[in-house]
C-alpha cells in the first residue's frame, strides 16, 4: 500500500501510549510511521474515571516501556498515581507535537481506495494509511443468562451518577457513582469483583453477598492485595467482615423486582458449592434480596465490531523471541495490540496452534506443581505493555535500555508468589527458566493475571474466613 493518509492509533489508554512511545524510539517504528501525521483517536484514558484505589501490583510491576517516568515500588501502586504517569507521558508526546488527539469513539474501519476510512458516530474522521488498534480488553460485560425486567435493563445502561438497582462492575467502580445503602449482591469472582466488594464494604453503609460460578482463584491472587477480605488482620476479625458473605459454585437463575428491591434466585453450578461468613458455613444459597445488584463479569472483547470482516487475522511474531505479540490484518497495515489482541479468542487459538500452550516452556515446567488457573485470558498490565513494545522491536533495539531492572523485578515477584503457593524454590527447572529472557517476558502472565498458586491460596484464605470463631 502506498504512503498515504495518517498513522492512526485507536485508543488513548496505556497501551496506546506505550505503542506511540516505542514506535518513536525504534528504527522499526520510524520506518512504519514513515513521515505520516500520527493521530490518537479515542476518549481520554478511563483510569481517571475510576474511584481511587490500590492496584493489585507493586510499582515495579507496573513500569511501562518507553515511558520517561516510572513508578516507585513502595507497596501497591495507587490508581491515581498510575493515571498520573500515563497522563504525564501523553502530555509530553502531545506537547512536543508528536501526535494529534481526536476525542471520538471509532465505530468502524473499512477499506478505501487509498488506504482505510475510520468512521465515528459523528461521521467520517479521517483517512489512514496505517492503523494500530489499542482499545484495551473491551467493554464491560454483563453476559446475562437470565432475563431482566425492562426497567432494570434501562438502569443498567444509564451512565454513572445517581443510585441504581443494577450496575456493571465497571460502572460500580466509577468515581462518580453513588449507590444505595443496604445489601449489595456482587456476582463475579475476578479482580473486578474484588474491587466492587472492597468499595461496598469500605462505604460502611452496605452488607455484601459475593457470589461466583466457580471458586475465587482470580479474586485472591498471591500478591495479597485482597487477602484482608477473607483473612484476619493482626488485630483479628474487623467489623467489616461481619458484613460479608461469600458463595462459590452458584449460578444466578432469576432476577425480579420486589418493590424497590431486587429479588434473586441461585442454582448450584458444578459439583462443589459453599456459602460462608466469618461465623462459618451458612448452608445453601438459594435466594437473596438486595438493594444493589453488581454484575462484575469483567470485559468482553470489542475489536470485531470495528471490521465488517471478522476473519483475516494473522499473528505478529516477535523476531527476537519468536513469541506471539499481537494480531494483524491486511499485511500488517492494521495491527491489533495490547489487551485488544490478548483478550481476543483468535490470539489464543494461534498461540495454542503454534506452541501447544501459550505460556510455552515456562508454564510447562510448573504445571506438575501448580494448577493452571481457569481463565488464562486475564493478562496483566505489564505483560500487555511488554507485548506492545515487543511488536515495535523495542527490546531488541534497546538491549540495555535504561529504566527498571525488568528481569530482577519479575523474577522476584515470581518467587514471592511461588513461596506463598508452597512451591519449593530450589527446584532446578525453576532456576533454569528464570535465567532465560523468554521467562522474563512471560512470567507476568501467570503471576499478575491470576497468580501462580492462587488457586491454592484463595482456598486457604476462604478456609480461614469460614473457620472464624463464632
Amino acid at each position: 500500500m502506498s504512503k498515504t493518509g495518517v498513522y492512526a492509533i485507536i485508543g488513548r489508554g496505556f497501551s496506546a501510549a506505550v505503542n506511540l512511545s516505542t514506535l518513536l524510539l525504534t528504527d522499526f517504528g520510524r520506518r512504519r510511521i514513515d513521515g505520516r501525521q500520527v493521530v490518537l483517536i479515542g476518549q481520554s484514558d478511563l483510569w481517571s474515571d475510576l474511584y481511587p484505589h490500590r492496584m493489585g501490583q507493586a510499582g515495579k510491576l507496573l513500569a511501562l516501556p518507553g515511558f520517561m517516568e516510572q513508578p516507585d515500588d513502595a507497596g501497591f501502586l495507587s490508581s491515581e498515581e498510575f493515571e498520573r504517569i500515563i497522563s504525564t507521558q501523553y502530555a509530553r508526546l502531545l506537547g512536543a507535537g508528536l501526535a494529534q488527539p481526536l476525542d471520538r469513539i471509532v465505530q468502524s474501519i473499512r477499506i478505501a481506495n487509498s488506504g482505510f476510512e475510520i468512521d465515528a458516530a459523528e461521521g467520517l474522521i479521517t483517512e489512514a494509511g496505517m492503523i494500530d488498534v489499542c482499545i484495551g480488553p473491551g467493554i464491560a460485560s454483563t453476559r446475562m443468562n437470565v432475563m431482566l425486567p425492562s426497567s432494570l435493563t434501562k438502569e443498567l445502561l444509564e451512565p454513572p451518577g445517581r443510585p441504581k438497582r443494577i450496575y456493571s462492575g465497571h460502572s460500580f467502580l466509577n468515581r462518580h457513582q453513588i449507590f444505595n445503602d443496604g445489601v449489595v449482591c456482587i456476582v463475579g469472582g475476578g479482580p473486578v469483583g474484588s474491587l466492587c466488594c472492597e468499595r461496598a464494604i469500605a462505604s460502611g453503609r452496605a452488607s455484601v453477598i459475593w457470589v461466583n460460578l466457580g471458586d475465587f482463584a482470580l479474586a485472591f491472587p498471591p500478591g495479597g492485595r485482597f487477602d484482608y477480605l477473607a483473612t484476619k488482620s493482626s488485630v483479628g476479625w474487623t467489623p467489616e467482615h461481619a458484613n460479608l458473605q461469600i458463595a462459590g459454585g452458584y449460578a444466578l437463575s432469576t432476577v425480579e423486582l420486589k418493590s424497590r428491591r431486587v429479588a434473586l434466585t441461585f442454582t448450584p453450578n458444578g459439583d462443589e458449592q459453599w456459602y460462608l461468613s466469618k461465623q462459618g458455613s451458612l448452608g445453601t444459597l438459594s435466594d437473596a434480596t438486595c438493594d444493589s445488584l453488581v454484575l462484575a463479569y469483567g470485559v468482553q472483547n470489542d475489536v470485531d465490531r470495528l471490521f465488517s470482516d471478522f476473519t483475516g487475522y494473522r499473528e505478529i511474531i516477535s523476531k527476537d523471541l519468536g513469541l506471539t505479540v499481537g494480531l494483524e490484518k491486511f499485511g500488517g497495515s492494521i495491527r491489533i495490540l495490547g489487551a485488544a489482541a490478548t483478550n481476543h479468542d483468535f490470539f489464543w487459538q494461534l498461540a495454542d496452534q503454534r506452541y501447544g500452550n501459550p505460556l510455552r516452556t515456562y508454564i510447562q515446567s510448573l504445571s506438575r506443581q501448580i494448577q493452571l488457573p481457569p481463565d488464562r485470558k486475564n493478562i496483566s498490565i505489564l505483560l500487555n505493555a511488554r507485548l506492545v513494545a515487543e511488536a515495535n522491536n523495542y527490546f531488541s533495539e534497546h538491549a540495555k535500555v535504561s529504566g527498571p531492572n525488568w528481569n530482577a523485578a519479575l523474577i522476584s515477584n515470581v518467587k514471592r508468589c511461588l513461596r506463598r503457593g508452597g512451591v519449593d524454590l530450589s527446584d532446578e527447572s525453576f532456576s533454569n527458566i528464570c535465567q532465560s529472557r523468554v521467562a522474563e517476558v512471560l512470567s507476568t502472565l501467570p503471576v499478575d493475571a491470576h497468580g501462580i498458586g492462587d488457586v491454592i491460596y484463595s482456598r486457604r484464605a476462604l478456609q480461614e474466613f469460614s473457620a472464624a470463631p463464632r
